[in-house]
């Protein structure tokens, strides 16, 4: 008889339940633990830790760490890079001011990187903010207002629609590009996170966290890359497992695999030619529904409106 791990028996829940049955479900447990006065303590000071983790980010780290400088206390780079990205942090540091812990790892699990940089975090709330995601302008207002919100003594998850941007700078991946997940969240030594099947998701007990939802976009994720990097990713989300094993650069990998599926190393020209026929099937970025662009952004947006008409 097959043994069914707790794993499987958490993706088969989640699918059952959908988003609103799993928030449904999360809030009531913790209400009963929370209110019968089992809720787990929280004992860090007021703040908001950002963990990034990236790999090979010069396009858009800068954009995309400035965008939140208002919103977070210090922020905990795990980065792998092997271009400018090291440098655009060190320049952030001593021009920007921010506050960076920065360390280097190497490529591989996700998951692992992930929880060894929440370890490093010093302060109670935790963002999870990728090198590629980009805030709204107006967002920082709205995540303050919503945290001052709560109770001070009690965990929370926060989740909110990220809009995914594929190709170039004005296209969006589908008709329905929301990337939702829980960004925000209390520290708690007893979360983790860890693959169910090839996604890294986050592993949380049911009577430690009370979910909040806010329903709108909040800022940008950008899955626009030069085409190497577009190339490099779209070989690492077909052989994810062969990436993370592997000691080898991602480069190298990537140019090996693309030698054996384009017939060609050269992966600035496979990645042209995935950006062309990307972009060429999927809908424009309109402000009158996402939001307007980032101001950071916005210029790069409209001439990209504009060679695309």
């Amino acid at each position: 008889m097959m043994k069914i791990s707790r794993d499987m028996i958490r993706i088969y829940a989640r699918k059952i339940l959908g988003r609103r049955g799993t928030f449904l479900l999360r809030n009531i447990v913790s209400d009963l633990f929370y209110y019968t006065g089992f809720g787990e303590k929280i004992d860090r000071p007021d703040g908001i830790s950002a963990v990034t983790i990236s790999y090979n980010e010069e396009d858009w780290i800068r954009y995309s760490l400035l965008s939140i400088k208002d919103l977070v206390d210090e922020y905990i780079v795990m980065d792998s890079s092997n271009d400018r990205t090291p440098e655009i942090i060190r320049e952030l540091i001593d021009n920007e001011g921010l506050n960076i812990r920065y360390e280097w790892v190497p490529p591989g699990n996700i998951p692992e990187v992930r929880n060894r940089g929440i370890r490093k975090a010093r302060f109670k709330w935790i963002l999870v903010w990728d090198a590629d995601f980009i805030l709204y302008d107006e967002a920082v207002k709205i995540i303050r207002e919503v945290i001052e919100s709560l109770r001070k003594n009690r965990h929370h998850m926060i989740y909110w629609p990220f809009i995914t941007i594929c190709g170039d700078l004005c296209h969006v991946c589908s008709e329905k590009p929301y990337h939702i997940e829980h960004w925000m969240y209390t520290y708690s030594d007893k979360v983790r996170y860890k693959y169910l099947g090839k996604i890294d998701s986050l592993i949380a007990p049911l009577s430690i966290y009370k979910v909040v939802f806010i329903k709108k976009p909040l800022g940008l994720h950008i899955n626009a890359r030069s085409p190497r990097r577009t190339a490099v990713k779209h070989l690492w989300y077909k052989h994810r497992d062969l990436f993370e094993k592997s000691r080898e650069s991602f480069d190298e990998i990537a140019e090996e695999l693309a030698e054996k599926e384009f017939g060609t190393k050269d992966l600035d020209l496979i990645g042209e030619k995935i950006i062309r026929e990307m972009t060429r099937r999927l809908p424009l970025y309109r402000e009158e529904v996402f939001g307007r662009y980032p101001a950071s952004l916005r210029d790069k947006y409209l001439r990209c409106l504009e060679e695309s008409s």
